[in-house]
């Protein structure tokens, strides 16, 4: 009687739901790819749901500020949040005291879409993949630089495994933002890096920069012709995605009411060449338990390269 009770207050809740406006929280500054995606994503789900769904940036610390803001707001389905693989993946293992625990705080929605990103190196250097980058910097110690967004960046972890694996020592350069770094790149103070499509592809079709290995499970058709790394020989899929979240205890209908609406948006072919490909996306979608269990299997993939990568950020 009482799992019944439940879920008619819960199935009342959702019809009235909702009734005011929805707050989308972003952890990111705008601009970037993921608030790019997500104010077109607002606008969409606003004429889902019948009530404005509102941007709200909370960006710094990798995501922690905003992320917390969500973690903690009222599970009342008037609060959701913009997730991704930093957030959820990296910064529990990065940090040793973190202001959310994203097992426990958060709940998955939905897993809206993956960003394509390759590892390029710059058309001076002449490695065609990954193995010969490597044969480039065992030939040539010190002279093969790797930039990245940071110390404890995706690909920072990312090129601890590949050092490890491969038996390299590709030097390890941050930069603050994408801008300098693909500055750095294009003069060669830099030689590698991983980015997205969106930042690399004019540069791609005018030859200052070559992709040689794919990120993700799947070859994408933003990189044509361009193996995965998990082709060559590098047992890991390493995809940077996107996703929404919704803090703990948020009714389960209003959940399944998002989830459902997210899922039409991302079907609409208008939407996915709009606001999809132009920055480079793929759009996933799915189910909340679906995305459930591929979180489990990212955080425990990045659990297991970060403690073989030994970087703190504490």
């Amino acid at each position: 009687m009482a799992a019944a009770l439940t879920l008619t207050l819960q199935t009342g809740f959702a019809q009235a739901w909702p009734s005011r406006p929805v707050q989308l929280v972003v952890p990111y500054p705008p601009g970037g790819v993921l608030d790019n995606f997500a104010r077109p994503m607002a606008e969409a789900l606003s004429k889902e749901l019948g009530q404005p769904v509102v941007i709200d940036n909370r960006a710094g610390a990798n995501g922690i500020i905003g992320t917390t803001r969500c973690a903690k707001a009222p599970a009342d389905g008037y609060t959701l949040c913009i997730s991704n693989g930093d957030i959820l993946s990296l910064n529990p293992q990065l940090y040793s005291k973190l202001s959310y625990n994203p097992k426990a705080d958060l709940v998955p929605v939905v897993r809206m879409a993956n960003m394509v990103a390759a590892i390029v190196v710059s058309s001076s250097v002449g490695a065609k993949n990954l193995t010969e980058l490597a044969v480039l910097d065992k030939a040539s110690p010190g002279k093969v630089n790797w930039g990245t967004f940071g110390t404890g960046s995706t690909s920072h972890v990312f090129l601890t495994e590949y050092n490890r694996v491969f038996g390299s020592h590709l030097t390890h350069v941050p930069y603050n933002g994408s801008a300098p770094l693909m500055q750095a790149l294009l003069a060669g103070d830099v030689q590698s890096a991983m980015l997205a499509h969106v930042a690399v592809a004019q540069y791609l079709d005018s030859g200052k920069l070559r992709a040689i290995a794919v990120m993700g499970e799947k070859r994408s058709d933003f990189f044509p012709g361009v193996p995965t790394i998990s082709e060559q020989k590098f047992d890991f899929s390493g995809e940077n995605w996107i996703g929404m979240t919704a803090p703990a205890g948020t009714p389960s209908a209003v959940l399944d009411r998002v989830n459902v609406a997210v899922n039409k948006i991302l079907a609409d072919a208008a939407f996915r060449k709009r606001s999809l490909e132009a920055l480079g996306l793929e759009p996933v979608g799915g189910s909340r338990d679906s995305f459930a269990r591929y979180l489990e299997r990212e955080q425990a993939l990045w659990s297991d390269l970060i403690s073989h990568s030994k970087i703190r950020l504490d």
